[in-house]
């Protein structure tokens, strides 16, 4: 009696987002739909999600959302860069779908004189950073979602896990990629056999510290490494009365954009996707990464000075088993 063991690759999408907001124990009502261009109706992504005035949450690359709240209905301010804000009603378990109107607008050519080149425009960047983002240490507060699927509409679940926490920020008058943090409560709910996938992906809770572009001085906000990469000065966006630019850029494996202030120069949201690059751990676990995309934003507070708002991120991987 013989066997044959074949092997297969199984695709797992990781979903993870985190954001600041001060959080409380719930009655759970669902608040899901889908966000949609109201020309071409398409779905929208990264759509940010603003109610009950510290609260806050974003859509997926595809444009879908859904939160839970003790609350059976809440008005959110539906905001996204290049399209109108709007404040929508949305009752508890409905599906809503929402539908934003394009506003964008081309500054003046004299405007831009001043960024005549992409790497100018780098350096002023970097030199205001201590000005625009705190120059003290502070602790902020958050949760983080963590979702994996096998997948790509995220529908076949393998596990969900939400964790309250909070962080120390160090002052970003320097470069940095860590700081403290602390778990307040974290809860993981499995939907399949456990051994289905062998391990979780660990040392999210860190992705607050290593993806803030702007502490970190990551990508071409690195000046040395500047040089590096293919840079080009695409548009210019009003969004929420800010004019901002978009820098794309581009070297190897990775490709992005920084959408930045034009008055202050500072840095409101960057975006990038990386091909490959299996960290040891993945190699170790039997995993292959195929991309991630992470799209972290910052927003203006009263004091003049920006802050993390929040990250998203979406992992590919491929698994090899028999």
């Amino acid at each position: 009696m013989s066997c044959l063991c074949m092997k297969k690759n199984i695709f797992l999408l990781a979903l993870i987002s985190f954001q600041p907001l001060f959080c409380q124990e719930f009655i759970r009502n669902d608040f899901k739909g889908v966000v949609l261009d109201t020309n071409s109706n398409k779905a929208i992504p990264f759509v940010h999600f603003t109610y009950a005035n510290s609260k806050g949450f974003t859509s997926n690359e595809k444009g879908v959302f859904h939160i839970v709240d003790s609350l059976k209905s809440i008005q959110v301010k539906v905001s996204c860069v290049g399209y109108k804000t709007k404040l929508i009603t949305l009752n508890a378990n409905e599906n809503h779908t929402l539908y934003l109107e394009k506003n964008i607008e081309r500054l003046n050519e004299v405007e831009l004189v001043y960024v005549n080149q992409e790497k100018e425009l780098l350096k002023k960047v970097v030199e205001n950073i201590p000005l625009n983002y705190p120059n003290q240490n502070e602790t902020i507060t958050g949760v983080i979602h963590e979702g994996v699927f096998v997948d790509s509409l995220f529908l076949d679940t393998i596990y969900n896990a939400s964790y309250k926490i909070a962080f120390n920020k160090l002052d970003y008058t320097k470069k940095r990629k860590t700081g403290n943090l602390s778990l307040t409560k974290g809860e993981a709910k499995f939907h399949k056999i456990k051994d289905s996938i062998p391990t979780i992906f660990y040392g999210v809770l860190h992705s607050v510290h290593s993806n803030d572009l702007v502490m970190r001085r990551y990508i071409p906000l690195n000046l040395k490494k500047a040089g590096n990469y293919k840079l080009n000065i695409k548009d210019t966006l009003l969004y929420d009365n800010l004019k901002l630019i978009q820098l794309d850029f581009e070297h190897d494996n990775i490709r992005g954009n920084l959408l930045i202030d034009s008055k202050s120069y500072a840095v409101a949201r960057g975006d990038y996707w990386l091909e490959g690059e299996t960290s040891a751990i993945e190699r170790l676990k039997g995993f292959e990464r195929k991309e991630r995309h992470y799209s972290v934003h910052y927003d203006k507070y009263a004091d003049n000075k920006w802050r993390l708002k929040y990250i998203y991120f979406l992992g590919r991987y491929a698994k090899k088993i028999g």
